[in-house]
């Protein structure tokens, strides 16, 4: 908490407002980087994904029922996209990531959109990470019209870009 006023009374003394010193401080928490928890993706799923991704940078619609299965549990799902990366992302552990998936679900008149990676391993297993929250359409109106791709690209690896 101290540490937290003391970026505040800093952020005033640079003529901040309160709420732009607080949206800094979002940014530096988010910063952080913490280890992604790699669950293994079912069979179907896997399969499903990897033939409808052949074409990198574009974000395709699936079936709810083509989810991995621990996510179609999920209550008021609705929808499911996915997008292969144009360039695959490596990383310092033994997973590629191929790609992001988007699972959305209403509760109440609100969708609530869930970013997942997907990503092959040297054990030729599909896995999946997430979700990842941390982005301007997480919650939205489901009266609001919103262009599916701009809900891609927001997971802690990524720079900000569209897959």
């Amino acid at each position: 908490m101290i540490i937290l006023f003391l970026w505040i009374r800093r952020f005033k003394f640079e003529r901040l407002s309160i709420l732009e010193a607080i949206k800094l401080i979002r940014i530096k928490m988010t910063d952080t980087k913490k280890p992604i928890d790699w669950h293994p993706m079912d069979l179907n799923a896997a399969s499903q994904l990897t033939k409808a991704t052949d074409n990198p940078g574009v974000v395709y619609p699936f079936d709810i029922k083509d989810a991995p299965k621990n996510l179609v549990r999920m209550q008021g799902l609705c929808s499911y996209y996915a997008s292969a990366y144009i360039i695959p992302k490596t990383t310092t552990g033994e997973v590629t990531i191929g790609g992001e998936q988007l699972i959305g679900r209403t509760h109440g008149d609100e969708l609530k959109n869930y970013l997942y990676y997907f990503a092959s391993s040297s054990d030729n297993k599909v896995y999946f990470a997430g979700p990842f929250i941390d982005f301007e359409g997480h919650h939205i109106k489901t009266s609001s019209p919103v262009k599916v791709e701009t809900l891609f690209g927001h997971g802690p690896l990524s720079e900000r870009t569209k897959p």
